[in-house]
């Protein structure tokens, strides 16, 4: 995980994270008003997630992790409100290899787990410090992520098909439900594009890129303009392919 990227965007992460809101908001609908006595935030950010499960669930002791130290000092100073509501303990440790003290009913993060750099054994990892009858509740995003910069780049990151995922899932957990959806965002010209991913600790890819090749991506990426129903022009448009994961742990 890139604790850099995600510290250097840690005063911009809030107001850019739209699609990252939108997805915090559909996970607390599938568990609200539900009782979970230890709950662990992974990646907790500035704590968008965070509010919105002490809001929503009866929460009796919250463990918030980030790598980001930065995230968390703004996670701390935004949950200060709600310090008599929950019992909050703070971690700022790499989650795929911290040792947690304890195990936990939930475990529930939004938008982080597409930067583990192995997937199935960080969720290995993790799944350890369930209950047995614990639940894994997250999201990420699928391999069609930003579809049309990996069209004119042929270059991306990474991300897990949903079907590795889902493979995964149905060896690993007792039950699960997968539901991916696509959210398309627009704007005036591709370089706002490239300012909002990077703004959001994101990047759209492992590689840099040469001024020439930056300057014929934002050329191609020009012709790709459609038609944005809210504002009836034709702009930018950047695809996000998320999915949400529920998954119950599986009892050996």
């Amino acid at each position: 995980m890139n604790e850099k990227n995600f510290s250097k965007a840690a005063l911009t992460y809030e107001s850019n994270a739209v699609i990252q809101k939108k997805l915090a908001q559909k996970m607390i609908s599938f568990i609200a008003n539900k009782e979970y006595v230890d709950v662990l935030e992974i990646g907790a950010g500035p704590g968008i997630l965070s509010r919105l499960l002490i809001d929503n669930v009866n929460i009796t002791n919250l463990t918030i992790n980030d790598v980001s130290n930065d995230m968390l000092s703004l996670c701390k100073d935004a949950l200060e409100p709600y310090k008599d509501k929950v019992n909050i303990e703070y971690i700022n440790e790499d989650c795929t290899k911290f040792k947690f003290s304890k195990k936990y009913d939930l475990i529930i993060s939004n938008a982080t787990f597409q930067w583990f750099y192995d997937f199935d054994k960080s969720l290995d990892h993790l799944k350890k410090y369930l209950k047995n009858d614990g639940s894994l509740v997250f999201s990420s995003f699928s391999e069609n992520n930003f579809k049309e910069i990996k069209s004119l780049l042929k270059l991306g990151l990474n991300y897990k098909s949903l079907f590795d995922v889902d493979k995964y899932l149905t060896k690993s957990f007792k039950t699960h439900l997968l539901l991916d959806f696509e959210e398309t965002m627009f704007f005036d010209n591709p370089l706002l594009v490239l300012k909002h991913i990077k703004a959001t600790g994101t990047k759209i890819s492992d590689k840099n890129l040469s001024v020439s090749t930056l300057r014929k991506f934002i050329k191609d990426y020009e012709k790709l303009r459609k038609l944005d129903k809210e504002t009836n022009e034709k702009r930018i448009p950047l695809s996000w392919y998320p999915y949400i994961v529920i998954a119950r742990n599986k009892i050996i």
